[in-house]
């Protein structure tokens, strides 16, 4: 069994802070939400190695606004968040929320009691919030500077830190000394009128810069405006001008016209007369059109009935030479038909010689036959 003490009890020059509440959710091996009581007194966590003990101080001072990932034994801030076990999937987000006590006004608000809460998620995204009101960061700081709660503050002493702060460095010890004096917010806030001091230094050089390039301008718009002053009496005396030359034009212009304006009426009556010849004109053309467009008419018909008279001919062409070619086929067999009959009374004539000749070898030979029996006898 290995103990983890921490006090409740957070002195603060002559008066006292004291937690009265840890609320964890999510935080490293806490998957489940777990509520810590701090009674009175001396609060003790006792457990075997590996319970999280020290995930509770962690918790702490996550809460308190520590921003170094390598404090809570992680290298990324994101690893706080629970990652999961074999039984449990892994959580989205990390919440821990501490209540403090500020019945004695120690801390600068109009609150009894005052919560802190910080929330993380894995996107990387974390907020601040004071007694459920949405804040800052340094909000919190301010809050807490000076009341030994701050972000690597003394009150609040994991497993090995006291002797870190022996074997220190002396700036380390000091911060700490000087958190326990309650001076560190003074020295914060001399380093913060001193950064806003060089601020406005800086402001008052870039003011200063600004007004040498304001009264170029203004050098530059004074010439300017006297330019401006000299292009309007130019401009004035431009239009003045302008109109003389106007009224100039316009009387010789009006003595032009005037006998421009008679030939003008000498060609409009020209003109009359040209648009009724042209209208007269148009009428006859119009006339032939229709003329042309009966006789493309009547040309159209004639050419109809020229391709029917074609057609009937070619109808009557084909016809004839259908006749032919069957005249010519009735020839073929007629000629065929004589051939075949010449040739049958030729195979007919053959057999009857042979019979023929055949009766004069039968008479031949019974000649001989009775010459023979003739013979025989005598």
């Amino acid at each position: 069994m290995s103990p983890s003490v921490h006090s409740s009890i957070v002195p603060c020059r002559s008066r006292i802070v004291r937690l009265t509440q840890l609320e964890i959710f999510g935080f490293k091996s806490f998957a489940q939400k777990i509520v810590i009581p701090f009674d009175p007194g001396i609060t003790s966590i006792v457990g075997p190695n590996g319970c999280g003990k020290s995930n509770v101080v962690e918790a702490i001072r996550w809460v308190l606004g520590e921003q170094r990932a390598g404090t809570f034994r992680s290298s990324r801030m994101e690893d706080v968040i629970f990652a999961g076990t074999r039984q449990r999937k892994a959580l989205g987000m990390s919440e821990v929320s501490l209540t403090i006590e500020n019945y004695e006004n120690v801390l600068p608000v109009e609150f009894n009691e005052v919560m802190l809460t910080r929330r993380l998620f894995r996107s990387g995204e974390s907020d601040y919030l004071l007694n459920k009101i949405p804040c800052r960061l340094l909000d919190i700081s301010n809050l807490l500077m000076d009341t030994g709660l701050g972000q690597g503050a003394y009150s609040v002493m994991e497993q090995g830190m006291v002797d870190e702060i022996i074997s220190e460095k002396t700036e380390n010890r000091r911060r700490i000394l000087e958190e326990a004096a309650g001076i560190t917010k003074y020295k914060t806030r001399r380093r913060s009128t001193w950064n806003r001091l060089e601020a406005t230094q800086a402001d008052l050089t870039r003011i200063e810069d600004i007004i040498a390039e304001v009264k170029r301008q203004v050098d530059y718009l004074g010439r300017q405006v006297g330019r401006a002053r000299r292009y309007q009496e130019l401009k004035q005396e431009l239009d003045q001008l302008d109109v003389l030359l106007g009224r100039h034009r316009f009387f010789t212009f009006n003595a032009q016209l005037n006998p421009l304006q008679s030939e003008f009426e000498e060609l409009g009556k020209v003109a009359e007369e040209g648009y009724t010849r042209f209208t007269s004109r148009e009428a006859e053309l119009e006339k032939a059109r229709l003329v042309l467009t009966d006789a493309e008419r009547a040309m159209q018909e004639a050419g109809i009935q020229l391709n029917r008279q074609v057609e009937t001919i070619h109808e009557k062409e084909r016809t004839l030479v259908a006749i032919r070619e069957r005249r010519e086929a009735s020839e073929q067999i007629l000629e065929r038909a004589a051939r075949e009959r010449a040739d049958y009374i030729a195979q007919r004539e053959t057999p009857q010689q042979q019979r023929r000749e055949n009766v004069h070898r039968v008479e031949a030979t019974r000649v001989e036959l009775a010459t023979t029996e003739d013979n025989l006898q005598t």
